[in-house]
């Protein structure tokens, strides 16, 4: 195997595990509910690495919170949605790697609102109600938009030279 393949292996690995642990631990309160950290760590995930490290980090990182964090229920479509944000996300962050360029803001945003409908669609076809599925969406824009804010300061913070983590930012 390749030096660069393994190290796209660790990489991912160490994404989708980040993912997971920011998802699954980490509860800050908003006032419908909580938001955690996951959505960050895959917009930083998009920023900093491959456009596939990002998807399965995404996907994978999610889908496994909600399996052991008791809604496997949920898993099926936040693979789905997380890697599709991811996806979003990284088309966007391509175009121009700083953080202050528009493809960054807009990818961020467009990948946020993206999550929040996707799981209000995914709600009302889990739950059978319109009501029940729409009801979410305030709740689940908030804890995107914290996610955005915590993106920007992550990679505010971190070194510049992060972009190199992988051996092609470009896959």
């Amino acid at each position: 195997m390749k030096h660069e393949n393994i190290l796209n292996l660790c990489i991912t690995a160490l994404f989708v595990g980040i993912v997971y642990i920011t998802t699954a631990f980490i509860k800050i309160p908003i006032p419908l509910g909580y938001a955690n950290l996951g959505e960050a760590f895959i917009l930083f995930a998009a920023f900093v690495t491959n456009k596939k490290t990002a998807c399965i980090a995404g996907g994978f990182g999610s889908a496994l919170a909600d399996i052991l964090s008791g809604f496997p229920l949920w898993a099926l479509p936040t693979l789905v949605i997380k890697a599709v944000f991811a996806l979003i996300a990284f088309q966007f962050f391509s175009k121009n790697k700083k953080l202050t360029s528009p493809y960054v803001l807009a990818g961020t945003c467009l990948a946020a609102v993206f999550a929040a409908v996707s799981y209000t669609l995914a709600g009302m076809l889990l739950y059978g109600s319109f009501a029940a599925g729409l009801s979410s969406f305030p709740g689940l824009f908030s804890e995107s938009l914290v996610n955005a804010v915590c993106f920007f300061l992550l990679a505010k913070i971190c070194p510049k030279n992060l972009l190199l983590f992988t051996a092609d930012n470009k896959k």
